[in-house]
């Protein structure tokens, strides 16, 4: 079953009006979806005991159709998990909740907040966090908030397409990560991480082309052995010939990509989970696993 909670408005001063670039951006978002509507790979349900929650952190978009339907289309490919979708903005304008950084913080808190309590009320549980685009921000910040004085609160982090900077420092947040942090990646993300963001900036405040365009790098400083958990996954063109992904920036959350590639590797990882009593081999969902990913890999 999938939730959705909408987070709870505040008053905000009134921002300015859009420019004339953002217009032609959000005209041609749709476009960026192409690919998306080909139909899911059905899997049998994996047998996951204790059942995983996914919490998903949409972008600033807000959780529309696309991020519904990946969420289904995980549960098509096998991951059976009770999934909910948070919007965590404070504005439903795009530029403007892209800029709300005190707002978004305080979001991130309040989420952290709630998947602690989570995490008490069912020990044993694994915890999943999925982000896509602006959310991927929020949901770093989320996991910077969370204790770190004991076993992680999440055991595995999913960012698609993140709006941050690539230079980023993700150490705090992967100290929060039990297992891994998997990032998906696209070079063919330029208008939006690529021209959007160096026009319109990142969700940390860069004006620049975004780790979800050309993947993270280590920053100076930055521990070596927590980025070894950053697993990223680059578009290649197999994702086109397999699964009609474009590499645009909403094309990883399409039925077909998320049901093939995406859940194998989440049920893979619950599988691994310590005290997981799951039944069977990763190996018998993993057909379509991605191929070419960089465990750790910063440049």
């Amino acid at each position: 079953m999938i939730a959705w909670f909408r987070a709870p408005m505040e008053t905000l001063p009134v921002s300015r009006a859009p420019t004339s670039a953002l217009r032609s951006l959000l005209v041609v978002l749709p476009i960026l979806a192409i690919g998306c509507s080909l139909p899911p790979v059905h899997r049998a349900p994996a047998k996951l005991d204790p059942k995983p929650y996914l919490l998903h952190l949409p972008g600033v978009g807000g959780g529309n159709f696309l991020h519904r339907q990946y969420l289904a289309a995980l549960g098509d490919g096998g991951f059976d998990a009770e999934m909910e979708i948070i919007d965590w903005r404070r504005h439903h304008w795009p530029i403007s909740a892209l800029h709300d950084y005190d707002a978004n913080r305080h979001a991130a808190e309040r989420i952290a907040h709630q998947l602690v309590e989570r995490r008490r009320a069912e020990p044993d549980r694994p915890i999943y966090l999925s982000a896509e685009s602006g959310g991927a921000g929020v949901a770093t910040w989320v996991l910077e908030a969370l204790p770190d004085d004991g076993d992680p609160v999440v055991d595995a982090a999913l960012l698609i397409s993140p709006a941050l900077s690539r230079d980023y420092d993700l150490t705090p947040a992967l100290r929060r990560v039990r297992t891994k942090m998997l990032v998906f990646t696209s070079r063919n993300d330029t208008l939006v991480l690529g021209l959007g963001t160096s026009l319109f900036g990142t969700m940390d405040g860069r004006r620049e082309v975004a780790a979800g365009m050309v993947g993270f790098r280590r920053p100076p400083g930055a521990d070596v052995a927590q980025y070894a958990k950053l697993e990223q996954h680059a578009f290649g063109a197999d994702w086109f010939w397999s699964h009609g992904q474009l590499g645009g920036h909403a094309s990883a959350l399409g039925a077909r990509f998320a049901s093939a590639r995406i859940a194998p590797l989440l049920v893979g990882i619950a599988r691994q989970l310590p005290g997981s009593a799951s039944g069977g081999d990763a190996d018998e969902i993993v057909d379509a696993a991605e191929p070419a990913a960089s465990a750790g890999r910063t440049d």
